[in-house]
């Protein structure tokens, strides 16, 4: 395997979250803020081993438009680590199925938006959903349900301050074999947020109202706004935990190039969008300069052959992203 990586081949032949999608911070310069220790790196370390796995099996979808940047995510993204003193930089892909970008994106955001949120007198956690679609039709009723969000928006600023964030996020029902796009909002004041709900209703009237819903937000609220955009492991009554490949392309391409986060009144917004590259500050042993090169479940050294983080995925790791990651 040390050869391996000395010649530099690096080619990796109802839903419930299984992996965590916080993010740790990132901040470039002189003087990073972030230091993380090895137990954060080797966190990252299964987040990207989980990553690899997914893009490996997403570009066996030679049909999919995303098929590049699949692959993009599979050779490239987080491939080489080049360490300086203690500080690691790398080149990121961006993809929202990618939970090493995603861990970034969510701290991103949180940070980003934490204040003008917390501003809030009366914050509400807002859910708007409308039935289930079936895949061919998907990108079209997402379109649909964005542009209705706007209207609704515009119009309610016309009568009073109306402040908040929509996040758009699209699950996959495997009993059904259909998809559900909806929304998760914060809205500042309960009568802002009933109006909401009222005006949705209006202009989907196949949307039921039991299905919507408004709840005081919490402090987890934040969080739960931010942590992904579609589940990637499925829970089925049957089978338990699966990953459905070819639904994830399906969601996927629906929601490429669109944005899943919109602010609306006074809150300003904050890019989805992660830095190609970014450098990390880590608490590990020093080095002037070496590289370190992913191989299968760790980066190893191109000056020693050493492993960086030790990590070893467990056995249900592997199960669910080998015969529980199904095409």
């Amino acid at each position: 395997m040390v050869q391996d990586i000395q010649n530099g081949q690096n080619r990796e032949g109802g839903c419930y979250t299984l992996l965590d999608t916080i993010a740790q911070p990132v901040h470039i310069g002189e003087k990073p803020v972030f230091r993380g220790n090895l137990d954060t790196l080797k966190q990252k370390a299964k987040n990207h081993f989980f990553s690899k796995r997914l893009a490996q099996s997403l570009t066996k979808l030679p049909e999919s438009p995303l098929n590049k940047a699949y692959r993009r995510t599979l050779f490239d993204c987080g491939a080489l680590l080049v360490q300086e003193g203690q500080k690691l930089t790398s080149r990121y892909c961006n993809g929202r199925w990618c939970n090493t970008c995603n861990r970034i994106r969510t701290a991103k955001l949180t940070e980003g938006y934490k204040k003008p949120l917390g501003e809030f007198k009366d914050p509400y956690f807002v859910t708007l959903t409308i039935p289930n679609v079936e895949g061919e039709v998907l990108k079209d009723e997402v379109k649909n349900m964005l542009r209705n969000f706007q209207l609704i928006t515009r119009s309610i600023r016309r009568k009073v301050e109306f402040n908040g964030i929509r996040k758009l996020e699209c699950t996959y029902n495997d009993n059904l074999k259909n998809y559900h796009p909806h929304f998760h909002v914060i809205v500042d004041g309960k009568e802002n947020s009933e109006t909401l709900v009222r005006e949705w209703l209006n202009r989907n009237p196949k949307a039921e109202s039991w299905c919507q819903d408004i709840r005081s937000a919490n402090s987890g609220s934040l969080s739960e706004l931010f942590k992904y955009t579609t589940k990637i492991v499925s829970k089925s009554k049957n089978d338990g935990f699966k990953i459905y490949v070819k639904a994830l392309d399906v969601i996927f391409q629906s929601l490429y190039g669109l944005r899943t986060f919109q602010p609306f009144g006074k809150v300003k917004m904050v890019s989805e969008d992660i830095d190609e590259l970014k450098a990390e500050t880590y608490d590990i042993p020093y080095y002037e300069s070496v590289v370190w090169i992913w191989h299968e479940n760790d980066w190893f050294s191109m000056l020693h052959g050493d492993a960086l983080t030790g990590y070893e995925p467990s056995e249900k790791m592997i199960e669910l992203t080998t015969e529980k990651m199904q095409l």
